[in-house]
């Protein structure tokens, strides 16, 4: 099949096997410049899987980048340079070329992190950590640039094939550009040439020190979205003026800013292909090598965008989080096979955002792919494992423990297998958790797993099969009990009984109109905002009651989707009672709530659906004792989809230490 995404590409002097980029994405794998064994192996596995090129996070300039250096190496000091070699051999050796991340966060380089203050063009105060940074002086800046030529020499010494410079959203460079950000008086501020001065300084020294020995671009984000920020425009006529002073050999284009963060990491269910527009933009103005990302999910939208030449590359981060191997799946035919990311944000945006590792949803092993690598035993293939359950952590344990060579039954009661993740991906916008199910079935069939459907699983069942082990992957089911959980149970507030009241499994069976519902939310989640949505499109009056701050509250701060929220909140019909909690519901259906902040109590009346939204409990079976059985998934606790996901790949290692050691 021919496909010009996998077709080579020269700039200038270096010639890339494809078109196909594992785009610049932070994972808190390294807490200096020295490249950690774990993010070597990362990197490593999406060079092996396919990716022509590959881009590392980025690298700080100063120690007021982004998180304070305590010990270790600094990007500009020369003894980086034999860890970068094992890098850059490493992404050599699969045929692929790598390029480094120079870059400064500028006023979100919070002094928390860095001990520091914060620099921009101008003291204004940053979205995210709303402080008020230090203007960065002529000799800042002239240091800045200074270290960001010896990085480029480091880089080059270390066998890097590019650099490129982190031009972002209102990070340091970005925010220079930015008339929004950028409101100096010098030779810095003021007219477009001044405000890319600084950004040209920097390029200017780096070809003096690298020549064409280093391919050099940098990547910003285009358009900014917002008013009064950096346009495609202006953006277009910066690139052209610097490819023209011949110190800019390519450029990668995303759109957003930290003033509309969901168009950098645009979520499930949003526009795919954001960036694709100003990409070609900035190419026919411009005329250089243009890198585009932004949800390009599949490789047939990535053909697309270069075939109707937007763009020559195409940059992806979190569908290589998701699966590494993407790319050789594709070329293989195995296009079913491939783990599409779901864009759930869950375990990649969510967990940057705490500060924490990187991982993902969709693929527990990113960042763990040694951690967490499951070797097949040829000595396991006469022991017998039945999983019984056929959802997300069901299936994944299947797969993971077939790959660790055990023949296996997998037995769901249902005439399909997804279980409750069937039921969420019938809500508006959320289909893409489906993506979890597809590809998995499609392994299941390519590893001949024996799946029995529409089979109940119970003692009699199990002494039939006589497996050597039993791995319980039942799920969970709604909590539908009216009191809370925690510091906040003071018993049950209602009188009604529990069949008077709905779980949100509930609504999505039977989608209620024209009613006038209440949701008592405890959760937080992001799936309580897609659900308050289709419910509000279905012509119902909603009303939540939570005792959190907001809807989707702190689900949706932490997965850079608060836009999509603030959305929700402002549509008709939507009523919300933050800081709140249901003190009693009467035997007429009447509801008394009470302000935890206010300590004011107030009556909200009846409503037509009562529905509770408080977690789930675990379903439980009881077989016969005499197999060993281990739990995993919501059945084991109920927590999400990441977790059942993850249990199913981590119980392989296990069960098979469990028959290697010999325990009985």
């Amino acid at each position: 099949m021919t496909n010009q995404l996998f077709t080579p590409m020269s700039i200038a002097n270096k010639t890339f096997k494809n078109r196909v980029v594992c785009a610049p994405h932070w994972t808190n794998f390294n807490a200096s410049a020295s490249y950690t064994q774990r993010y070597i192996d990362y990197l490593s596995a999406r060079a092996e899987g396919g990716a022509g090129w590959v881009v590392t996070e980025p690298m700080g300039t100063t120690q007021n980048s982004r998180a304070e250096i305590v010990e270790g190496l600094r990007g500009w000091d020369p003894e980086v340079i034999p860890n970068w070699k094992q890098l850059t051999e490493r992404i050599h050796s699969f045929g692929s070329k790598i390029s480094i991340t120079i870059g400064h966060a500028g006023r979100n380089a919070s002094w928390t992190e860095t001990g520091q203050p914060s620099w921009a063009p101008s003291p204004d105060p940053s979205v995210i950590t709303r402080e008020i940074p230090k203007e960065i002086s002529h000799k800042e800046i002239a240091l800045l640039i200074e270290r960001i030529s010896v990085i480029a020499q480091n880089a080059m010494a270390a066998g890097f094939d590019a650099i490129e410079i982190q031009v972002t959203a209102d990070y340091l460079f970005g925010s220079f550009l930015s008339p929004l950000t950028n409101y100096r008086t010098d030779q810095y501020g003021g007219s477009l040439e001044n405000r890319m001065r600084a950004l040209r300084e920097a390029l200017q020294l780096v070809r003096e020190k690298v020549g064409d020995k280093l391919l050099i671009g940098f990547r910003i984000s285009a358009d900014h979205m917002v008013k009064g920020g950096l346009t495609k425009e202006e953006s277009a006529e910066v690139i052209r003026i610097l490819k023209e002073e011949g110190i800019l050999d390519f450029v990668s284009i995303i759109v957003g800013s930290y003033y509309s963060l969901s168009a950098i990491t645009p979520a499930m269910g949003g526009p795919i292909g954001l960036a694709v527009e100003a990409a070609k933009y900035v190419r026919d103005v411009a005329c250089l090598p243009v890198v585009v990302a932004g949800r390009i999910p599949t490789p047939e939208h990535a053909e697309e965008v270069i075939a109707g030449e937007n763009a020559d590359f195409i940059a992806f981060a979190r569908p290589f989080i998701a699966d590494p191997n993407w790319p050789n799946k594709f070329l293989a035919g195995k296009s079913e096979t491939i783990y599409p990311c779901l864009y759930c944000n869950q375990q990649c945006v969510t967990r940057l955002s705490q500060k924490l590792p990187l991982s993902c949803v969709q693929n527990p092993s990113a960042g763990k792919e040694k951690l967490l690598e499951i070797s097949n035993l040829s000595s396991l293939n006469k022991k017998h494992i039945c999983v019984i359950g056929g959802g997300p952590a069901g299936i994944e344990a299947a797969i993971s423990l077939r790959k660790a060579g055990f023949a296996i039954t997998l037995i769901e009661q249902s005439q399909r297998l997804g279980g409750r993740l069937l039921l969420a991906a019938e809500i508006p916008g959320r289909q893409e958790w489906l993506n979890v199910i597809k590809p998995r079935i499609a392994v299941l069939e390519e590893l001949k797993i024996e799946v029995r459907l529409e089979t109940e699983a119970d003692s009699k069942l199990l002494d039939e099969i006589n497996p050597d082990g039993v791995i319980f992957a039942v799920g969970a089911k709604p909590w539908k009990s009216p009191q809370y959980r925690g510091e906040m149970n003071s018993g049950l507030f209602s009188k009604l009984n529990g069949s008077e009241f709905s779980t949100m499994d509930d609504l999505i069976d039977a989608p209620p109109r024209n009613k006038n519902i209440v949701l008592i939310d405890e959760t937080g989640k992001r799936s309580i905002v897609a659900l308050v949505d289709w419910l509000l499109e279905l012509g119902n009056q909603v009303s939540v009651v939570t005792s959190f701050p907001y809807l989707g509250y702190p689900a949706m701060v932490l997965s850079q989707e608060w836009a999509i929220a603030r959305d929700t909140f402002k549509k008709d019909g939507i009523t919300i009672y933050p800081f709140t909690k249901v003190t009693e519901i009467d035997d007429r259906g009447a509801i008394n709530v009470l302000n935890v902040l206010s300590g004011l109590p107030e009556n909200l009346g009846k409503f037509d659906q009562i529905v509770l939204a408080f977690g789930d409990e675990s379903k439980n079976l009881s077989f016969n004792e005499n197999y060993q059985h281990w739990k995993i998934g919501d059945c084991a606790s109920p927590r999400d989809i990441g977790a059942a996901l993850s249990d199913g790949q981590r119980i392989a290692n296990i069960v098979k230490e469990h028959f290697v050691d010999g325990v009985n």
